[in-house]
């Protein structure tokens, strides 16, 4: 049960450590402390491990700083 009164965005990744899985949710519902959610079907059809998915997701995150980065450098030169 989840309290009503803590905000969860409508999509996000939930992650089952004990199987090492990643798996992208969407809410449908909300009643109080409950909380209806459906599974996204990876784009792939498999399901994705748990530290790939998180490497994957740091890599992601590096990517967008460097390129803020670049652009930042480019702007200034």
């Amino acid at each position: 049960m989840i309290s009503d009164s803590i905000a969860l965005p409508i999509a996000f990744d939930l992650d089952i450590a004990r199987h090492q899985r990643s798996y992208v949710a969407r809410i449908r519902w909300r009643d109080g402390e409950r909380v209806g959610v459906a599974f996204e079907a990876p784009s792939s059809g498999e399901i994705v491990p748990l530290e790939m998915a998180r490497r994957l997701k740091h890599c992601e995150q590096d990517n967008a700083r460097l390129k803020s980065r670049i652009r930042q450098l480019t702007e200034a030169g």
